[in-house]
C-alpha cells in the first residue's frame, strides 16, 4: 500500500504544481484584463519597474485565489488515466476502495488550506500597506511613502478624534475634530493635524468650551486640553482596517471583529479540503469515458457547495448577532460531514 500511496502523491504533487501555476498565471491575466489601461500605461512608462513590484507583492493573494480549488483539479487530473485505463477498477476488485487510493489527497488538501491561511492571516496583511504604496506610486499619485487619503477616527486616553480626510503614513490629516469624552464640554475644530518635529502639531483652528471660544495658528494638542498619545508609526497601526491585521495583532488590539475575521480566515482554510471532499466522489462515477469535459464539470459544480456554505457564514457573520464560533462551527460542522460521507461513500 505505501507504493501506491507513494505513486499516488507523487503524481499528484506534479499535478498540482502544474495546475496551480496555470490557476494563477489565468487569475494574473484576468486582472490584467480588467485593469488593461491603468497597467499598460505604467509598464509603458518610466514606472514600469513599480507595476512588476506592484504584481510581485500581489502574488500571494493571486495564489490564494486558486488555492480552495487547485487540490480537486490535481485530483481530477490523477483520477482520469487511472479510470480510462481501468486501474481503479482492478483496484476496486482487489478491495481497495477509492477513498483508499485517494487519500494521500486528503493530506494535500490540509496541506494547501494551512498554506491558504499562512497567506490570508500573515503574509496578505503584512503585505497590504505595500499593496496600497505601490499602486498609488503606479498611478503617479505619490511615492511610496504615501498612502491614500481617507476619513478617519480614533481615541486616545480621554479623548475622541476624527479627520475628514487624511494620509495616515504621511502625518496629515485635514479637517479635524476632537472632543473630550468626560463633562467638560470641551471640543475643538482645526484645519489640519500634522506630525512634525517628533510630535502633532495642530494648525488653524478653535477650541470652544461652554461659551468660552479661543482660536490658534499652531498649538500642540497636550497645550489645548487634548490627549493624542501615540506617535505617527503607532497611528498608522491603529488606524490599520481589521481586515488588514493579522491573527495576533487582532487578539492583542481587541478589534471589534476580531472572532468574526478569524472565524472566516478558517473557514476559507478548510476550502481545499471540502471542495476534494464534494467534487472527486462524482467524479470517479466517470461511466462514459467519452464525456470527460461534462464529468469534470459536474464534479466542478458539486465543488460550489462549500464555496457558497463558506459565503453564507460569511453572510452570517456580517449580519448575525450570534457568536461567530457556534456560527461557524454549525455551518462548516455541517458542510464537512455531508463532504465526508461523500467521500467515505464514493465508488466508482
Amino acid at each position: 500500500m505505501k507504493i501506491l500511496d507513494q505513486h499516488v502523491i507523487a503524481v499528484g504533487l506534479r499535478r498540482w504544481a502544474m495546475v496551480l501555476f496555470l490557476g494563477v498565471f489565468l487569475v494574473m491575466l484576468g486582472d490584467f484584463i480588467a485593469q488593461v489601461g491603468s497597467y499598460l500605461g505604467a509598464l509603458f512608462s518610466a514606472r514600469w519597474w513599480l507595476f512588476l513590484a506592484f504584481e510581485a507583492v500581489r502574488l500571494p493573494t493571486f495564489i490564494a485565489t486558486w488555492l480552495p480549488l487547485s487540490t480537486l483539479v490535481a485530483a481530477m487530473l490523477t483520477a482520469a488515466p487511472l479510470i480510462n485505463q481501468g486501474t481503479l477498477t482492478a483496484l476496486g476488485a482487489a478491495g481497495i476502495a477509492p477513498a483508499r487510493v485517494f487519500r494521500m489527497f486528503v493530506i494535500l488538501a490540509l496541506f494547501t488550506g494551512l498554506t491558504s491561511f499562512v497567506i490570508t492571516d500573515q503574509i496578505g496583511p503584512r503585505l497590504a500597506p505595500l499593496t496600497d504604496r505601490l499602486e498609488l506610486a503606479m498611478e503617479g499619485k505619490g511615492d511610496l511613502r504615501s498612502d491614500r487619503d481617507r476619513a478617519a477616527g480614533w481615541r486616545s486616553g480621554g479623548s475622541l478624534w476624527s479627520a475628514a480626510n487624511g494620509r495616515p503614513a504621511s502625518g496629515v490629516f485635514g479637517q479635524v475634530a476632537a472632543f473630550r469624552a468626560d463633562d467638560s464640554q470641551r471640543m475643538l475644530s482645526a484645519r489640519r493635524l500634522m506630525w512634525q518635529d517628533g510630535g502633532w502639531m495642530l494648525k488653524d483652528g478653535v477650541v470652544v468650551e461652554g461659551e468660552k471660544r479661543v482660536e490658534f495658528a499652531l498649538a500642540r494638542p497636550a497645550e489645548l486640553g487634548f490627549e493624542l498619545r501615540f506617535d505617527r508609526e503607532a497611528l498608522v497601526n491603529v488606524l490599520r482596517a481589521d481586515d488588514s491585521r493579522t491573527s495576533d495583532e487582532l487578539i492583542v488590539t481587541h478589534a471589534k471583529r476580531r472572532w468574526q475575521i478569524l472565524a472566516y480566515r478558517i473557514a476559507v482554510a478548510l476550502l481545499p479540503l471540502l471542495c476534494l471532499l464534494y467534487g472527486l466522489p462524482r467524479f470517479v462515477r466517470w461511466t462514459d469515458r467519452t464525456r470527460l469535459a461534462v464529468v469534470g464539470a459536474q464534479a466542478m459544480m458539486w465543488a460550489v457547495v462549500p464555496l457558497l456554505a463558506v459565503g453564507l457564514l460569511a453572510r452570517l457573520l456580517v449580519s448575525a448577532s450570534a457568536q461567530p464560533g457556534f456560527l461557524a462551527v454549525g455551518v462548516l460542522g455541517v458542510t464537512t460531514v455531508i463532504g465526508w460521507l461523500r467521500w467515505r461513500r464514493m465508488a466508482l
